[in-house]
């Protein structure tokens, strides 16, 4: 069921769906580390191209940090192999990215406008970030996650993981 979950994720991914139609933000959760979560972020990066992707961890995702923003309109993919378990004050604009709502953005010396994200955004986490202002079951209900509770033995470890796989990326995709 969770390979399923991965491919559909993986599909959305590379398609040219917008990802506010799933109303969800992906998370690959490991309390154990050394579960292949990294491996899969790098691979999803390298197939989409790091041109098209943006590294925005949730607790920049506020009007303070309003430049983090600025790529947004020609990103495919907000990842972040590592979100921390970082305090978030304000979900706001987290829940307009996954929702399809208008956001405000702004580059450094720029007018600022606003679109709407139609891309797709997954992290990577050993723990969860707090959310400390909206508990309620709509901002849970925007989060995927994947559970991914296998270590791999560090024997069976295979740094040219991502190269191999990437090599595959037809297959992939397909």
């Amino acid at each position: 069921e969770k390979l399923c979950v991965i491919q559909e994720v993986l599909g959305l991914a590379l398609s040219n769906i917008c990802g506010y139609r799933i109303k969800k933000a992906v998370f690959l959760y490991s309390p154990v580390g050394n579960s292949g979560k990294s491996q899969l972020i790098n691979l999803i990066q390298k197939i989409i191209g790091q041109v098209n992707c943006s590294v925005i961890q949730i607790r920049d995702m506020v009007p303070e940090h309003r430049f983090s923003l600025a790529k947004l309109p020609h990103t495919r993919l907000i990842i972040c192999g590592d979100q921390t378990a970082a305090d978030v004050k304000d979900s706001s604009i987290f829940n307009q990215l996954t929702g399809g709502d208008m956001v405000k953005v702004e580059g450094k010396g720029e007018d600022a406008f606003s679109f709407m994200f139609k891309g797709l955004i997954i992290y990577g986490c050993n723990s969860f970030p707090v959310f400390e202002d909206d508990k309620g079951d709509h901002l849970f209900e925007r989060l995927l996650l994947i559970p991914c509770l296998h270590t791999v033995p560090e024997k069976e470890r295979d740094v040219e993981m991502i190269n191999k796989m990437y090599s595959e990326r037809s297959a992939i995709f397909n």
